[in-house]
């Protein structure tokens, strides 16, 4: 009756917005004409503290607009990768280059702690750095109405490594967290197949639909998620996230003087954990 009584395509959004909210799924917005309207708003504790991260690597410096890169005096790379979204992919490119200087590197922290996700395809490019063959990181099953349960076969989603002069052949260390999610966690998950990788920090948030627009009428129209999404084992991690190899609990405070995601990754490249 609320949706009913609404006089114009706004009022209408609004309403649909109040509908949807009790899913608490990021990924399911409304769209009226040019203005986006979100259905919820997720409240996360990051386990990442800029000025913490710079006592911790005080010669680290930006790449771009989402970048950030760094050595330590005993030669271990530090790569933070902060975005996948299509719209920042010459940033992107960017960090690719970062991350061709650092292959010289023993081994490598790539930082993912405050990736919100974007494009699958650029999660790929990057991860392509780390896996030796191809492998199956994940799978989903699309929406299907006809089906009994209202999804479809599963999908597997592959990725192939790069040649080796594009491949980085060290150990490496993935730092995570509750902020990362969508297209960040399928990057979790391609690095859960390098057998050098090790992850390192907090669970992932858990979330991946895969949004579609469905047009109501027009300029309304509703970015409902359309899959459902698996780890390789055909397990679901939606509300469940992606967990880490290393569990490193933090609260804000711990980052009053250093990094301990950063430290208990640096202990375990170097040997000691």
């Amino acid at each position: 009756e609320r949706l009913e009584a609404c006089q114009d395509g706004a009022g209408l959004a609004v309403r649909i917005t109040e509908v949807l909210a009790p899913a608490q799924d990021v990924h399911l917005s409304v769209q009226w004409r040019d203005q986006l309207l979100p259905t919820f708003r997720r409240e996360v504790v990051a386990n990442f503290d800029a000025r913490a991260l710079q006592r911790a690597l005080p010669g680290v410096t930006k790449v771009g607009r989402i970048g950030l890169s760094a050595r330590t005096d005993d030669g271990i790379g530090y790569l933070l990768v902060g975005s996948f979204e299509r719209e920042l992919r010459d940033e992107f490119d960017r960090v690719l280059e970062a991350l061709r200087r650092l292959r010289d590197c023993k081994a490598l922290v790539l930082d993912v702690r405050t990736n919100t996700g974007g494009d699958e395809l650029l999660a790929q490019r990057l991860a392509a750095w780390f896996v030796d063959e191809e492998v199956v990181y994940a799978a989903h099953r699309s929406c299907d109405p006809s089906a009994a349960d209202g999804f479809g076969e599963r999908q597997d989603r592959r990725l192939r490594g790069n040649d080796a002069a594009e491949r980085f052949a060290g150990q490496i260390a993935v730092l995570t967290g509750p902020v990362v999610m969508s297209s960040a966690e399928a990057f979790l998950l391609m690095m859960k197949q390098s057998p050098r990788a090790v992850l390192v920090g907090e669970t992932s948030y858990g979330s991946s639909g895969n949004p579609k627009p469905r047009t109501l009428l027009p300029g309304l129209v509703v970015m409902l998620p359309s899959w459902q999404a698996l780890r390789p084992d055909g397990s679901c991690f939606e509300g469940a996230g992606i967990a880490p190899h290393l569990h490193v609990a933090t609260q804000p405070v711990d980052f009053a003087e250093d990094d301990p995601v950063l430290a208990a990754a640096l202990l375990r490249l170097r040997g000691n954990r």
